[in-house]
């Protein structure tokens, strides 16, 4: 099939394309990781300043609001994608779509599942209501429902244009949108929750994405193709989709369940009190492996979708490994040592509990750092059944894992070490598919690496 590369417009900066050996140079990892992480840094500030204003100026309830908004926000949008972050990026790095389709495809989608969230908007937003806060509560929050639902149409379609972009390898591009949509989202809260107080908070939750949306939309038609434009009508361009990414909607689902049927064996086992010591050291490695990933997925996945033969996807993948591993080390060194005052810092003293937790957690991090650049490569090959498989085995041991520890009463340390063993199966499985199906060749200098670095965050544990 003919591959078809975007031409950049007169005077746009253009990235380097994947093809190129500077692409996979350890400079370019530096550059691209550096401006990403400055800008999820700013973008984190931002959103900091946001929830600062809601419970300054809003009190405890309307930061309860805007918190059950932006989970009900973020889930129809998302779910709504059918995995556009993963199906659009590949479709669009390894030229298996042109440009223009991509587009059509997209906007035709967002079409038609608008006018699915408007159906769903007027005539299940009271039974929505009703569900997140119950029949006394509900009924006043019938309309800010409506809106988050409706506005989520929003969210939908910026997924779709940052997928695009991530597809074109524009980082700048990527990181300026997610900038614009928490700046307007910060400047915006004080005149929105103080003067529409609960509307207020169901306008915020998208708010900034309409900014991010105008100045992306704006962006991507400059952006021209050398490719010819597909017709293909509305419903088939969503099944084009839906078949592409229904695998990776389910997964998200999955996922979703998974985090909630733990939060129930744990709470069932062990209280609320060992919930909230399980979840300060969940939260805390979780959000330190995003603050890195993040950034390097919208610069690894769309590169390694470029790139056709075995020998050079193998080389990236080995520099992308090698890159991911010296930045997660010396987080899991200072996770291990720090743990203590880092959970009195973010938390309080009552849950210095959870720093024996926090350092079983952090074994897992060199192991889950590997199997993330791996499955980059599968994903970015097209093989998400395959993912899928490593995805739900992994779901499996936690569940039924979590599910012996609490019967044997074995403890809730026992619980995190069950996670510790699920990332240690899930890697064995993805090394065994990445070289059987992606053809990868990982060389001796990442091997050694991996293994160093395991050594070392282990005998720190035990130190």
């Amino acid at each position: 099939m003919k591959r078809v590369h975007p031409v950049p417009v007169k005077g746009q900066a253009r990235d380097i394309p994947a093809s190129s050996p500077d692409r996979r140079s350890l400079a370019s990892f530096v550059q691209a990781f550096g401006f990403s992480i400055s800008a999820t840094v700013l973008t984190i500030g931002l959103g900091v300043v946001s929830n600062k204003i809601v419970a300054v100026w809003g009190g405890p309830q309307l930061s309860g609001l805007v918190a059950v908004f932006r989970q009900l926000y973020g889930g129809l949008s998302q779910g709504l994608s059918f995995g556009a972050d993963v199906v659009v990026v590949r479709w669009v790095s390894s030229g298996h779509k042109d440009l223009s389709t991509t587009v059509r495809i997209a906007s035709q989608h967002v079409l038609l599942a608008s006018g699915l969230l408007a159906v769903v908007a007027i005539f299940l937003s009271k039974w929505i209501a009703f569900g997140l806060f119950g029949r006394a509560l509900g009924g006043s929050y019938i309309v800010e429902v409506a809106v988050v639902v409706m506005s989520s149409a929003v969210g939908l379609a910026i997924i779709f244009i940052t997928a695009i972009f991530n597809g074109l390898i524009r980082v700048r591009t990527v990181a300026a949108l997610k900038v614009i949509a928490a700046g307007t989202t910060a400047t915006a809260a004080y005149l929105l929750i103080s003067y529409w107080t609960s509307l207020g908070a169901a306008l915020l939750v998208g708010f900034g994405n309409v900014a991010a949306l105008i100045v992306g939309g704006w962006l991507l038609r400059r952006v021209r193709s050398t490719g010819h434009l597909l017709r293909q009508g509305t419903v088939s361009a969503v099944r084009t989709l839906v078949s592409s990414g229904s695998l990776l909607a389910g997964l998200n689902v999955l996922a979703t369940l998974v985090v909630l049927l733990v939060q129930a064996i744990v709470t069932r086992g062990y209280g609320l009190e060992g919930l909230a010591l399980y979840s300060a050291s969940a939260t805390i490695v979780n959000t330190s492996l995003l603050l890195i990933m993040s950034p390097m997925k919208t610069y690894v996945l769309p590169t390694l979708g470029g790139l056709d033969a075995s020998p050079a996807r193998s080389a990236f993948v080995n520099r992308a490994l090698q890159f991911t591993l010296v930045l997660v080390f010396p987080c899991a060194l200072a996770l291990m040592v720090l743990r203590s005052g880092i959970i009195h810092g973010l938390y309080s003293a009552a849950f210095l509990g959870a720093s024996d937790l926090l350092a079983i957690e952090v074994l897992a991090i060199i192991p889950r750092a590997f199997t993330w650049v791996l499955a980059m490569a599968l994903l970015s090959a097209g093989l998400y059944r395959t993912y899928a498989v490593t995805e739900v085995t992994r779901a499996t041991i936690v569940v039924l894992g979590c599910v012996g520890v609490v019967a044997l009463q074995l403890g809730i340390r026992a619980v995190v070490w069950v996670f510790c063993v699920a990332h240690a199966v899930d890697l064995l499985i993805y090394l065994s598919y990445s070289i059987r199906q992606v053809h990868l060749r990982l060389n001796a200098a990442s091997g050694a690496l991996a293994a160093s670095m395991m050594l070392l965050v282990t005998l720190s544990y035990f130190s």
